[in-house]
């Protein structure tokens, strides 16, 4: 039988159900698949907490959209400045513990619409909603 690679679709189901405590063996029945893959796919995208299907293609889409990928070590924040600046953000609106199932939509977007409209020195003091407008009227001419 040809190898076939794995589906999002099969990743998906591989993290739920081994989440869950099944056994690679009842994950490869239910997929028609080896266990042997089932191994193999959770131990190639294994993550810090767990497995991680959505890092799987990561090669594929950052051939397509010409991007470098970079994968930050574990309790590693320094090499995730952007991402702790914006978590930092994100807490001058919504702090620390705040249960998102209580805040109206109303209030998600004031917030999220506050933090787009600061300017970013890692986008040369332009805001995000400047960047993204940009991108999408070079997108649209093309």
């Amino acid at each position: 039988m040809p190898y076939r690679h794995l589906s999002l679709c099969e990743r998906e189901i591989i993290a739920t159900r081994h989440a869950q405590g099944h056994s690679l063996s009842q994950i490869a029945r239910l997929l028609k698949r080896h266990a042997s893959t089932i191994s193999r796919e959770i131990r190639r995208h294994r993550q810090p907490h767990g497995y991680a299907p959505q890092v799987a293609e990561h090669q594929q889409i950052a051939k397509i959209l010409r991007l470098k990928t970079f994968f930050a070590d574990p309790y590693s924040p320094w090499q995730r400045g952007t991402n702790e600046q914006i978590n930092g953000l994100i807490r001058r609106y919504f702090p620390k513990g705040t249960d998102f199932s209580k805040v109206s939509n109303q209030r998600l977007d004031e917030g999220v619409l506050k933090i787009n409209q600061r300017s970013r020195k890692c986008l040369g003091c332009r805001t995000p909603y400047d960047v993204f407008a940009d991108a999408l009227r070079v997108a649209l001419a093309t």
